[in-house]
């Protein structure tokens, strides 16, 4: 019989960081103003679940989940305020062009469309 330690290596996600951001998008949400999360293409270190910005970010007005191909094809008309992992926001950009980085941390981009 042999005995032995598996070691299994699961990168850590920083819950502290995502818990910022959802405490900065609750700070900032205005009614009018659409929420959006932009669900990574590669979910590694990627936005935590709907209800993880619900309760954190005590989120009282709706938001949607999206991913960026979703966004090229329907975006949402501002204002808009959005979270999104940093490999994503030069396609916000590109989508929105006017956008404005409210608050970044770690991966994570908090970022606002002001309407025109």
């Amino acid at each position: 019989m042999a005995k032995g330690k598996i070691k299994v290596r699961v990168p850590e996600k920083n819950i502290a960081d995502g818990k910022r951001v959802a405490e900065e998008l609750g700070a900032l949400q205005r009614e009018g103003t659409k929420i959006v999360l932009i669900k990574p293409v590669h979910p590694v270190g990627d936005l935590r679940y709907d209800s993880f910005f619900l309760f954190h970010g005590n989120l009282r007005f709706p938001f949607g989940k999206l991913t960026v191909d979703e966004l090229r094809g329907a975006p949402l008309p501002p204002p808009v305020l959005g979270v999104c992992v940093a490999p994503d926001l030069p396609v916000v950009q590109e989508i929105y062009g006017n956008v404005q980085t409210q608050f970044a941390r770690a991966q994570f981009v908090l970022w606002r469309v002001d309407a025109k």
